[in-house]
């Protein structure tokens, strides 16, 4: 009932409440006793004849009393009016549909916030909370860097399915690839034109609300961006959420180079190399740690003090290569 109603005990209370008419409708029927006396026969005829038309009125009072009761826990209920009465009224298997942004940029972050981990923990309660809810939903994941297909496409919720979704989301990474999120829209705004769909459709899109995904345009797509699709597929969905897993206060940090100091590097030999670190955003950057490794071995860890918006910071290492 919460769906329908901001306020729904205060509905229930209403309904409640509906009764006390009808209560007192029937204690003043069993008020009047009958009582014979011959002088009343007249009147007693006279009530026979208009009885009909008595016991209208009292309906009729009646209802009126009980309409003015819920209209009143209506009031104090607020009903809510963005109720999707289509999605109720036709079905009630829902395809959960979740445009999954695992790009570069997801795994960018302090240790302790990086977006692509917390998206994995927001995805394992999400799927928790759907099952306990309602076992008849299905789970559908694109992802922007493979936007041309759905894996899995249209899985119903079982034991099975929701174990293998639990330990797919727990090896989520953030790819070296570039996110298409114009072309995963697409895609899912493509999938509403399938006669097969006799469901309804809620869309969930997990990013980290980067500025150049939403400023840019598919010139193929007469020049479409992310707000227009995300309208259109508004339109024709039972419900689109944009779920927000940037962190609070993003650097922008870019390595521009790594540069032997030595002419020549030699086996054996310890090689000195700078690398150059520039600060794209708009704040003063603080503490910056730089790994520097090779050859999967342990890295060579040293830390930037600070760089100012825009500045280019380097740092230096030394390595010994033994192959």
């Amino acid at each position: 009932m919460s769906q329908f109603f901001i306020n729904p005990l205060l509905f229930t209370a209403g309904l409640i409440a509906i009764a006390a008419p009808i209560i007192i409708h029937l204690l003043n029927r069993r008020r009047f006793k009958k009582v014979d006396w011959a002088a009343m026969d007249f009147l007693l005829e006279a009530q026979r004849l208009n009885k009909r038309r008595v016991k209208l009125e009292e309906l009729i009072l009646l209802i009126l009393r009980c309409l003015a009761l819920i209209l009143i826990g209506l009031f104090l209920a607020r009903p809510s009016l963005n109720v999707d009465l289509k999605g109720v009224l036709k079905a009630e298997q829902t395809e959960r549909v979740i445009v999954l942004d695992d790009s570069l940029s997801m795994g960018s972050g302090g240790k302790e916030d990086v977006p692509i981990e917390r998206l994995s923990n927001v995805l394992e309660k999400g799927i928790n909370a759907i099952l306990n809810n309602n076992d008849q939903d299905l789970i559908t994941i694109v992802r922007t860097t493979d936007p041309n297909r759905f894996n899995p496409n249209a899985v119903a919720l079982n034991e099975d399915s929701i174990s293998n979704l639990l330990n797919g989301f727990k090896e989520i990474k953030a790819s070296d690839q570039r996110g298409d999120l114009i072309s995963a829209l697409n895609h899912v705004n493509d999938s509403f034109d399938s006669k097969e769909v006799n469901f309804n459709k809620v869309v969930y899109l997990m990013t980290d609300l980067r500025l150049t995904d939403w400023e840019s345009i598919n010139s193929t797509d007469r020049g479409r961006g992310v707000p227009d699709l995300i309208k259109e597929i508004s339109e024709k969905s039972a419900g689109f959420y944009i779920v927000d897993l940037g962190p609070g206060n993003e650097s922008n940090l870019s390595i521009e180079s790594v540069k032997p100091l030595d002419k020549a590097i030699v086996n054996a030999v310890p090689s000195d190399f700078e690398v150059n670190v520039r600060n794209y955003s708009n704040s003063t950057v603080s503490d910056i740690e730089v790994n520097f490794s090779a050859k999967g071995s342990l890295p060579l860890k040293k830390i930037i003090t600070n760089i100012d918006p825009g500045a280019l910071a380097s740092v230096q290492f030394t390595y010994t290569f033994n192959e």
